[in-house]
C-alpha cells in the first residue's frame, strides 16, 4: 500500500510542478508578451522529471519487494504497465502543450476523424494545416539554400535546380 502511495506522490508532485510552470508562463505572456517563459518551462521539466523519477523507483521498489509481492507473471506485467503509461502519456500531453504534436498521435487521431467531436476536428484541422504550412516553409528555405527556388522564364513558373 505504502508503495503505491509514494508514487502517487511523486505523480502528484509532478503534476503541480506543471501547473506552477503553466502558471508562470502565462503570467509572463500577460505582463511582457513573451512566447514562452523559461523559468516556467524549467519548473514543468522539473514535474516531469518527478513523473518519471517516481515511475523508476516504483518499479525499482517492487522489484526489491518481490518476495513480499510475490506477483505472478501478470501482476509483473500490470507493475510495468502502471510504471510506463503515465510518465508517457504525460510527456505527449506536455509536447501537445508547447505545440509538438508527436506524428503517430496526428496519424493516430486522424484515421478516427470522423468519430472526433466537431471541436476536436476543427482543432486536428488547424494543427494539421500549422504542420503542413510549417512543412512547405521548411522545405523552400531548404530549396532556397541550396540556390533553387522559382523563376520567371518566357513560358511561366519553372524550378531552377
Amino acid at each position: 500500500m505504502a508503495h503505491e502511495n509514494q508514487y502517487l506522490n511523486w505523480v502528484r508532485n509532478g503534476m503541480t510542478s506543471v501547473a506552477v510552470g503553466f502558471g508562470m508562463c502565462a503570467f509572463r505572456f500577460t505582463h511582457d508578451d513573451a512566447y514562452v517563459s523559461i523559468g516556467g518551462v524549467l519548473v514543468q521539466v522539473m514535474g516531469a522529471a518527478y513523473v518519471t523519477l517516481g515511475a523508476a523507483q516504483y518499479l525499482l521498489t517492487a522489484i526489491a519487494m518481490r518476495g513480499a509481492l510475490m506477483l505472478s507473471p501478470l501482476g509483473w506485467a500490470w507493475v510495468a504497465f502502471n510504471a510506463t503509461w503515465p510518465p508517457l502519456t504525460f510527456s505527449t500531453a506536455l509536447r501537445c502543450v508547447h505545440d509538438s504534436y508527436p506524428d503517430w498521435l496526428l496519424a493516430g487521431l486522424t484515421a478516427f476523424e470522423d468519430q472526433l467531436t466537431p471541436r476536436a476536428r476543427d482543432r486536428l484541422m488547424q494543427i494539421m494545416g500549422k504542420q503542413m504550412r510549417l512543412e512547405f516553409e521548411r522545405r523552400g528555405a531548404e530549396e532556397r539554400a541550396r540556390g533553387g527556388g522559382l523563376r520567371r522564364h518566357r513560358a511561366g513558373w519553372s524550378s531552377a535546380s
